[in-house]
């Protein structure tokens, strides 16, 4: 293709002219064919025989606003489309000095693409295009065939100044548009095709370059490279272009600092802040909106693109510890409990970057907004810290993030749900007012009948209680009054376990020393679990009666063959080596020797073979 520029200067040199007064003495004002007005390209069609329709597609024409440039039934950005000067691809120049006759000078054509900044190569013969510095006169197109005639010597050293570059589907697509052709299943070519061409270059800077990586500094190489890049994403479409700003998300993840959508998607978000006004880029804007709305902790009310986030659609710890008003560290153990951005916590990443959906934890954030600090609940109810801590742990108050089996944990409750703890607290209760012997405050209650504060408050808020009172005058734990006599058989009703404590084990076990419990609970040789123990008034660890039967049935201690021999240790030792019985379990792993029950008692004592009958305490 070839525009009125080209073809004046080549009909120019035919005649062996100077092409401004070529125009001149054909009527025609340089200027005209300059600006691309239609009249002008069409009377140098008429004059030289040429077809009017096809010079003036190939002509390029500047819009009124002067911001873009029409060329061959395309807009392009006014910049996109070189007027002083050209580039030109020197073996095609040779070509066409071998094709064609005439006058040397006269026979080279200056392509369209060449004046196209954003063909930077031959895509016919794979090298970068040399660049022309013609004279410039003022209103004056300038000359394509008087510039040659300075290079026609030395095409051969001009194209050894060119590189080779590899094959470019962007330039081989962008050449099609040129010539008319579109895809439909190609999504670029339902785009205007300075916006295509701009969503190629600026996603593909961001695929391969920081996001702050200042475009000034990239050189011809890398804008041919990030064209090609860009060009493989967004010719697949929106789902392509998410694909990789999803990956621009990612990295995102691992860096410090602010994280909004200049910062994760670089210069391809710089494009599309540019003319904010023009709809023409609606299709790629609504894409790059959509998943920042939908994958980045984004603030509502904050505007990307022009657009509105009117929901925040993902939190990170911070920013939902922002919006709660909770620290950042009770968000992130509310995540660590609730299984939530697992894999972000376990790559060990920092507070504003460990992200959950904003719907999951949606509830949870408008709680903790005003939620109360557990000092602030005693100051409102008048329960002392234990008393607190017990009916948190029991359920019986529920916090807002869940915490309650963390007795430690830095505990947030909404209003209501102190509100109604107090409730169910005195539901029933009778106005008193003042106690009696046996109708008393539950701390009295609990130091006369010995029971924990779970088992005092257990029958309290589950309603079971016939009596409560409410003491006038007071607040909170020390209003409550309840019957001892009633309370009495509910708190101490509790049946002993069948566990054998640490100090009754040594019984138990004849020979195994202070330590040897331990490790064999270590090695899985004995178990233990929680049991209540009425002394204690409280769950304490016992080892399992069913697993220490199990030992004394399969194993004998050194320490119960010397008591029942009557042997000196050394004497026992010596006499099932000779015999063959290895010990089954030595100081350095168990703390204590033991052997084969069976083995050891027929090899020492073969008339008394039986197990002892060792009882512990009741």
């Amino acid at each position: 293709m070839q525009g009125a520029v080209s073809f004046t200067s080549r009909v120019a040199a035919l005649n062996g002219r100077p092409m401004p007064n070529f125009l001149r003495e054909m009527g025609i004002h340089p200027n005209d064919i300059d600006r691309g007005r239609s009249p002008a390209v069409r009377h140098l069609a008429e004059i030289a025989g040429a077809n009017a329709e096809n010079l003036v597609r190939a002509t390029p024409v500047r819009s009124k606003d002067e911001a873009f440039t029409d060329l061959c039934g395309e807009r392009l950005r006014r910049l996109s489309v070189h007027r002083t000067y050209f580039r030109y691809c020197p073996m095609c120049v040779a070509d066409d000095i071998a094709t064609f006759e005439g006058p040397i000078t006269a026979r080279p054509w200056l392509r369209t693409e060449w004046i196209v900044s954003h063909v930077r190569s031959c895509d016919r013969h794979g090298i970068i295009l040399a660049n022309a510095s013609p004279e410039r006169r003022r209103f004056e197109a300038p000359d394509f065939n008087g510039t040659m005639a300075e290079d026609l010597g030395h095409l051969d050293a001009i194209r050894a100044g060119c590189p080779t570059v590899p094959y470019s589907p962007f330039q081989r697509w962008l050449l099609g548009r040129l010539r008319g052709e579109r895809d439909a299943s190609n999504w670029l070519d339902g785009l205007d095709l300075y916006v295509a061409i701009g969503a190629c270059e600026g996603l593909g800077v961001s695929a391969l370059h920081p996001p702050k990586v200042k475009a000034s500094t990239l050189t011809e190489a890398d804008w041919a490279a990030a064209a090609d890049e860009g060009f493989a994403h967004a010719s697949g479409g929106p789902a392509a272009v998410e694909k990789l700003l999803g990956r621009l998300n990612a990295v995102q993840m691992q860096t410090r600092g602010v994280w909004a959508p200049r910062d994760t998607f670089g210069y391809g978000y710089v494009v599309l802040e540019r003319d904010p006004g023009d709809t023409a880029w609606d299709p790629v804007r609504d894409v790059l909106v959509d998943f920042a709305m939908r994958e980045m902790p984004l603030k509502a009310g904050i505007k990307v693109l022009g657009r509105v986030v009117e929901r925040q659609a993902v939190h990170t710890i911070r920013t939902a510890a922002h919006a709660s008003g909770a620290h950042a560290l009770t968000v992130r153990r509310l995540f660590e409990r609730e299984n939530l951005g697992a894999d972000a916590l376990a790559a060990g990443l920092m507070d504003h970057r460990v992200t959950v959906d904003a719907e999951r934890i949606e509830a949870t954030v408008r709680e903790l907004k005003g939620a109360l600090s557990t000092p602030r609940v005693q100051k409102l109810t008048g329960f002392p810290l234990t008393w607190l801590r017990a009916i948190i742990a029991d359920g019986h108050l529920p916090t807002v993030t869940g915490s309650n089996d963390r007795e430690f944990a830095k505990h947030r409750f909404t209003r209501q749900a102190v509100d109604g703890m107090l409730e169910r607290m005195f539901a029933g209760a009778e106005t008193v007012a003042a106690e009696t012997d046996n109708r008393v405050g539950v701390m009295k209650a609990r130091r006369r009948t010995g029971a924990t504060m779970s088992k005092i408050l257990e029958p309290v808020f589950s309603g079971t209680l016939r009596w409560k009172g409410l003491l006038a005058g007071a607040k909170g734990l020390d209003a409550l009054l309840v019957d001892v006599g009633e309370v009495l058989p509910l708190v101490r009703n509790e049946e002993r376990g069948d566990g054998i404590t640490l100090l009754d084990i040594l019984e138990f076990l004849p020979g195994i020393g202070r330590d040897s419990p331990k490790a064999l609970l270590a090695c899985g040789l004995l178990r233990s679990e929680m049991q209540f123990n009425p002394e204690a008034r409280r769950m304490v660890p016992v080892i399992t009666r069913e697993s220490a039967e199990r030992f004394r049935a399969a194993y004998v201690t050194l320490g119960e063959l010397c008591q029942r021999t009557g042997m000196h240790h050394k004497q026992v030792r010596k006499r099932l080596r000779e015999a063959g019985v290895s010990e089954a379990m030595t100081p350095e792993n168990h703390r204590c020797f033991a052997y084969d029950r069976e083995r050891a008692s027929h090899t020492l004592c073969p008339k008394s073979n039986s197990v002892p009958d060792t009882r512990t305490k009741a």
